[in-house]
C-alpha cells in the first residue's frame, strides 16, 4: 500500500530545549545530532500540528492507518526516559490513543514509534477533511510529555518526527 509522511508545520506549545537552528517544529524535520528537542525534566511537553495531507493530488481511496514516527536517542550512555505520546487534535486526545514509550541509548538515532492507528474513533477510518474537529487527519496533532526522566540526568534528544499515512488507490 502506498504511503505518504507529513511533517510538524506549527507549535503549539514547547517547553523542550531547542538545539541547533529554527523553531521546535523545523528542528524535528530531519534526523540529526545538529538540530533536535531535548529535555530532562518530567512533566515538560511540545505538542505541533502537522501539514496538510492533499488527498485528492495523491488520489486517496481510503485511509487504512496513522502512525507517528519519533527518533531519538540518549545524552549519555546506559540513560533511558519514559515519554507520554498523544494523537490529538483541537479537542485534546483522540480516542485516548496515548501511551507511554521508553527511550533507552541506543547510541544512533532509532525509531520510538507511536501506536499505528487504523480508526479516528475506535471504528470509523480517518478522513483527510478534519471536518468537526473529531480527530481527522487535516486536525492532527501530536504531543510528546517527559514522564519519567532518566535519574542521572542525561538528556532526552527527539531528533525527527513525522506522521506517516498508509491508504488504498482507487480501484481501476
Amino acid at each position: 500500500m502506498p504511503t505518504v509522511d507529513i511533517f510538524p508545520d506549527g507549535i503549539i506549545n514547547n517547553d523542550w530545549t531547542v538545539v541547533g537552528t529554527g523553531t521546535a517544529d523545523v528542528v524535528l524535520l530531519d534526523n540529526d545530532y545538529y538540530n533536535y528537542l531535548k529535555s530532562d525534566t518530567d512533566t515538560e511537553y511540545f505538542e505541533m500540528t502537522l501539514g496538510a495531507l492533499d488527498s485528492v493530488a495523491l488520489n486517496i481511496d481510503t485511509i487504512t492507518s496513522i502512525q507517528v514516527h519519533m527518533w531519538g536517542d540518549h545524552g549519555a550512555r546506559g540513560a533511558s526516559s519514559t515519554v507520554t505520546c498523544d494523537y490529538r487534535n483541537s479537542s485534546g486526545i483522540i480516542n485516548s490513543y496515548t501511551e507511554d514509550i521508553v527511550i533507552s541509548t541506543a547510541g544512533a538515532h532509532t525509531d520510538y514509534p507511536f501506536t499505528a492507528r487504523t480508526t479516528s474513533d475506535g471504528s470509523n477510518a480517518w478522513k483527510d477533511d478534519g471536518s468537526g474537529g473529531d480527530g481527522q487527519v487535516d486536525d492532527l496533532r501530536f504531543r510528546v510529555t517527559m514522564d519519567t526522566a532518566d535519574t542521572g540526568g542525561a538528556d532526552t534528544l527527539i531528533t525527527q518526527m513525522y506522521l506517516t499515512v498508509t491508504y488504498t488507490l482507487p480501484s481501476t
